[in-house]
This record gives structure tokens, sequence and C-alpha cells, in this order.
């Protein structure tokens, strides 16, 4: 109110009816004064809320993603280890069978040597 004596109790010595008009104006303008910085608050928790239901919905998603990459790469790690597993099982196969060969190669040197003297043998005896 612009007129600083227009108060509640100066208005009471003027008039009754003027008084409770009076009372009634000014709650209605201290209503408004709290109402339009209310407002803007309440939209702004609208938004607030709805950004954030936004986000809860896409950190949900993003922990679905998740969990299928956690269980792809549960797989994949299972299917690494076996495969590990294997390869390691044939290295030792291979390398046993490598020393087999050379011991075969040796074994049939050795008796290539036999075989011409065994044959001199025959043509000794024939």
């Amino acid at each position: 109110f612009k007129n600083p004596d227009m108060t509640v109790e100066n208005m009471t010595k003027v008039s009754t009816a003027g008084k409770g008009l009076l009372t009634w104006v000014v709650a209605i303008s201290k209503y408004y004064d709290v109402a339009k910085n209310v407002e803007p608050l309440k939209a702004k928790v609208k938004a607030m809320e709805k950004e954030a239901a936004k986000t809860s919905k896409e950190l949900e998603e993003l922990n679905t993603m998740l969990a299928a990459l956690q269980v792809e790469l549960d797989a994949l790690n299972k299917n690494y280890s076996a495969a590990n597993s294997e390869l390691t099982e044939l290295t030792e196969t291979a390398m046993l069978m490598e020393k087999r060969l050379t011991a075969a190669s040796t074994l049939i040197l050795g008796l290539t040597g036999e075989r011409t003297r065994w044959t001199k043998d025959v043509e000794n005896l024939g």
C-alpha cells in the first residue's frame, strides 16, 4: 500500500466495516505476494520431477543393458577359458607327439643300419 497511514488500527478509528474490508484486502495482497513466488517454484518442482522420472527411466534402461552385457561377458569369459584350456591341452599333446616322432625317427635311423647288416648277412648265407 502506498499510503503508510492506511493500517488496520487507523481504519478501526474511521470505520468498523472498513476495518474488516481492509483486513481482507491486506490478507489477499499478502496471499498474492506469496502465490506469485510459489507458482514458479511449483513449476520448477514439476519440471524437476519430470526430469527425474526421465533420468530414472534412462538409468533403468542402462542397468538392463549393463546386466545383458554382463551376462554376455560372463559367457565370453567362460568360452575363453574353455578355449584356452583346449589350447593348452592341444599344445601339450603336440609336444608329446613331437617327442614320439623324434624317438620314432631315431629308431628308424637305427633300424636302417640293422637292415643293411641283415641284408649282408642274408647274402652271406645264400
